[in-house]
């Protein structure tokens, strides 16, 4: 069962990949974090509450699900895997220029979508180069272990630089941008890696 823990270790391409996610959940998880203490401020009623959540829902979704329709087929390319990052290096910007409730929420939409609708499968699509025996075991690893604990060390990092350190709205957002910055460069390399072909990786090394 430590095969996938093994495999992400000895490999740098699937070790990037790792990284990759821990950083998605990182910049996912202080917008979310950022929306909920917006939220609690500005409706009252958990009716308010549902009401806003279901419309951005909705909105999210249906932009997401017209991406993937009409764009991201047409777009597809490795370079895209920098896109999101890309954007949510400029949306914390904003946000840190800009603390307002209107700029998160729409910073956090377009991070969503840029999620499901073109991140996502880009990451996913990174697995194309590997062995069988490592897309199969390091991806289910990453996309439980190291997704949940990205979510869990990012609230920890957040409660204590907003609570702890004292940290505001514009402080968040810039540390959002510089943590968007690093993904955004750890996205481009994983591309050039695999637009390059598969990488040399500790089992495929084994078996040649």
């Amino acid at each position: 069962m430590w095969a996938a823990f093994q495999d992400v270790v000895r490999s740098p391409y699937l070790s990037g990949i790792a990284v990759f996610v821990l950083l998605v959940t990182w910049v996912s998880t202080f917008l979310y974090l950022e929306q909920q203490a917006y939220v609690a401020k500005a409706f009252t009623t958990s009716g308010e509450r549902t009401r806003f959540f279901a419309t951005v829902d909705f909105w999210v979704q249906a932009a997401a699900l017209f991406t993937q329709l009409f764009v991201f087929g047409r777009l597809f390319k490795w370079v895209m895997l920098a896109s999101v990052p890309l954007i949510m290096t400029a949306g914390y910007a904003l946000f840190a220029l800009a603390p307002s409730f209107m700029v998160l929420v729409v910073v956090f939409g377009v991070r969503r979508v840029g999620e499901y609708a073109i991140s996502r499968p880009c990451r996913d699509s990174l697995y194309t180069v590997v062995t069988r025996e490592e897309k199969y075991k390091a991806k289910s690893l990453i996309d439980t272990f190291v997704y949940r604990g990205g979510d869990w060390t990012s609230a920890v990092l957040y409660k204590a630089l907003s609570s702890g350190l004292g940290v505001g709205p514009a402080g968040i957002g810039w540390i959002g941008a510089l943590i968007s910055v690093l993904w955004t460069v750890l996205a481009i390399g994983l591309g050039r890696a695999a637009v390059r072909g598969r990488p040399v990786t500790a089992r495929t090394a084994e078996t040649a």
